[in-house]
């Protein structure tokens, strides 16, 4: 705690200054002025918690000095001293909310029991503040508690009941009134700020909230959930509750979302609804976000959005034969542009919402199989990588992955798909897998899935180049090593079996003859001899 003494008598400062036990009150810094415009400075520059100061100064009363830090220093207490008892003193003093008032000579150690009753003064206030604060936090957060209790639906009852519920809580909640939800939800981050995290950025979004709608609906309520924030505003009748403002508001909090955050939030206004249909109202907002796959950065009315409905009649199916069909020519870009249109006529019609996107997303995903089945390429291979399951889990997640997703599978799809008619580059690539695994025990449909491609038609166009199965290949690499390693080293015939591959010595030695003709033993004898 600091405090300062005020006096143009540079004798009475001084005497104050070292009469005082200030480490006994706990006071860390004595600052010293000798006018007015020195105790300003001082004050402006530093944590001034008491000020000691004289009336009586020639360049501007004490008086004046108080007046001037009750403005611009408010939490600041003060003493004053005077060399007369004169009542408008007195009556001035208590006026600006002096602790005390001492007229001189003062007894330093009077003056130590005012300081120290004062310091007590302080400390209680700051406790009660820092009390009080907490009292305000702790209530706000029952007071969203209570709020997302009653729109999850978990507090039962008529208006009656849940006002009675509301009071002992000590919440606003009128059983006559009517109160419309707003459901705001994040759609897409493209953050501009590295160092935000979830958290953080949680943080930020309900306080833009604050700032953005709730300062412009003073009668509003917040409660945050997992992942979206809810705006509770009770119908008062008048312009602050009508559905223009709570718009307006909606709007300014989208734009400052998305200026400051980077963060794309969507707007969801529902009804003005009795208290206790609150639940099932939240349940069609939350409906309508599942069901919005197309828009961004935008404002849907519950009264007029067609998102929740099932358009079953409607539906305009997709021309998956013409895709297919551009897949088989190789033309991935173009099959990708149809796409686009056909998912545009969806929105322009409001034809679309997340039903209808997981039936595409699967009638897509059908075709791809069957083509790449055509092609005989094993797709869930192809496919068997983290990107691919990440851009297929979050497909169906808006229009927007959707495409992302298309776009990856079908250029990814043809891309192969021409590798493979270029046999020879697979065949290669098969090659080297058996030549770096021959050691192993590899099977054919392990070589085949090595390369995404089905074993049957892998044997197929591999016999076709090489003029040798899959098995007879990988038997020659074996018996060539095999060789090799007999004619050079005196490792045990037992111990080339198991390195090459096969661990058992009478089946190697019997596939060894077959192929050179002799056995390993009398192979060993002569390419020694040789030597």
């Amino acid at each position: 705690m600091n405090i300062m003494v005020v006096d143009d008598s540079i004798q009475n400062v001084k005497a104050i200054a070292t009469s005082i036990e200030w480490e006994k009150l706990g006071i860390a810094k004595v600052h010293t002025a000798y006018n007015i415009s020195q105790a300003k400075e001082i004050i402006e520059n530093n944590d001034i918690q008491i000020i000691i100061c004289d009336i009586e100064m020639p360049q501007g009363s004490g008086l004046d000095l108080i007046e001037w830090v009750k403005i611009n220093s408010p939490q600041t207490e003060n003493i004053l001293l005077t060399c007369h008892a004169e009542f408008e003193y007195a009556k001035r003093a208590i006026e600006l909310g002096s602790f005390d008032y001492l007229v001189k000579p003062i007894p330093f150690k009077e003056l130590e029991n005012k300081i120290s009753q004062l310091i007590a003064k302080i400390k209680a206030s700051s406790k009660l503040k820092k009390h009080s604060e907490y009292w305000d936090n702790n209530q706000k957060q029952i007071e969203g508690f209570f709020w997302y209790e009653l729109i999850a639906g978990k507090i039962a009852g008529n208006c009656e009941g849940i006002e009675t519920y509301a009071k002992k809580k000590n919440v606003s909640f009128n059983k006559d009134f009517k109160y419309l939800l707003v459901l705001l939800t994040k759609k897409r981050v493209i953050s501009r700020l590295e160092e935000w995290n979830e958290n953080s950025l949680s943080f930020a979004l309900e306080n833009i909230a604050k700032e953005t709608i709730l300062n412009e609906i003073p009668s509003s309520s917040m409660t945050v959930g997992e992942e979206e924030i809810i705006i509770i505003v009770p119908e008062i009748g008048d312009k602050e509750t009508s559905l223009d403002n709570i718009g307006k508001s909606c709007v300014n909090y989208i734009i400052d979302c998305n200026k400051y955050l980077g963060c794309s939030m969507t707007g969801y206004i529902g009804r003005y609804v009795n208290g206790d249909n609150l639940a099932d109202e939240f349940s069609e907002l939350q409906d309508l976000d599942k069901n919005n796959v197309s828009f961004v950065s935008k404002i849907i009315d519950l009264n007029s959005s067609t998102l929740n409905q099932s358009n079953e009649q409607e539906i305009l199916l997709p021309n998956i034969s013409e895709w297919s069909l551009m897949l088989y020519n190789g033309d991935s870009e173009n099959a990708v542009k149809e796409v686009k249109k056909y998912i545009d006529e969806l929105v322009k019609t409001e034809r679309i919402n997340r039903r209808i996107l997981n039936i595409f997303h699967q009638d897509v995903l059908q075709m791809l199989y069957s083509f790449l089945e055509q092609k005989g390429i094993q797709a869930h291979q192809l496919f068997d990588d983290e990107k691919s399951e990440k851009l297929y889990i979050k497909a169906t997640n808006s229009i927007d992955d959707m495409i992302k997703w298309v776009i990856y599978v079908f250029n990814k799809a043809v891309s192969y798909v021409e590798e493979v008619t270029k046999s020879q580059t697979v065949i290669e690539r098969v090659k080297n897998y058996i030549k770096k695994n021959y050691n192993k025990d590899i099977t054919r449909d392990d070589i085949a899935s090595y390369v995404f491609l089905n074993p049957d038609y892998l044997s197929r166009i591999f016999k076709k180049a090489t003029g040798l199965s899959l098995t007879e290949y990988l038997t020659e690499q074996r018996i060539e090593k095999s060789m090799q390693l007999l004619s050079t080293t005196n490792i045990q015939i037992s111990s080339i079996s198991d390195e090459v591959g096969y661990n058992n010595m009478n089946y190697f030695s019997k596939i060894f003859k077959k192929i050179t003709g002799t056995t390993p033993i009398e192979y060993r004898k002569k390419s020694q001899n040789r030597i």
